[in-house]
């Protein structure tokens, strides 16, 4: 399974405009991501973009649940907006909002990974709503991943 995207590539530096608007120009546009070479018993996808840096502890940006096998892109700027794919739940970001939610890194906190994560299922409803934690989700998920790919940047602010 591949993870790429248009708004940022591996390893290099995220654009402020898909920064939060905390950060200097951040618009928080949420970033474009496609997904290929998924396998064939997959029936959903899963979504997650969370800070790796270690006073993050994991803090999730955006996670998006029961996106459906026929889907294998989220447009830029989908958060929010007519662009999202039918079928696709947005859940609260770790700011405690429903979608997206950009890179926010404290002033003179060094440079923080950010990692895109799908994850293709054996199921096509988990049934999350709202609130859940990464933890919560890898919990329930970690049975019923059948591929997974990653894709990472990161701001230094």
């Amino acid at each position: 399974m591949k993870l790429t995207s248009t708004s940022f590539f591996n390893n290099l530096n995220i654009p402020a405009k898909y920064c939060n608007r905390e950060i200097y120009t951040g618009q928080n546009i949420s970033p474009q991501f496609a997904w290929t070479d998924y396998p064939s018993d997959a029936k959903s996808f899963l979504l997650l973009f969370v800070d790796r840096h270690p006073k993050s502890s994991g803090f999730v940006h955006w996670a998006l649940t029961d996106i459906p096998i026929k889907v294998n892109k989220i447009p830029e700027g989908a958060s929010h907006s007519a662009k999202m794919p039918e079928g696709v739940t947005e859940l609260n970001n770790d700011f405690g909002q429903m979608g997206y939610g950009g890179p926010q890194p404290p002033k003179g906190s060094g440079k923080h990974i950010y990692e895109a994560l799908i994850f293709a299922l054996d199921t096509d409803k988990l049934g999350f709503k709202g609130k859940v934690s990464e933890k919560e989700i890898m919990s329930k998920i970690k049975s019923h991943i059948v591929a997974q790919a990653m894709v990472n940047g990161y701001v230094v602010n």
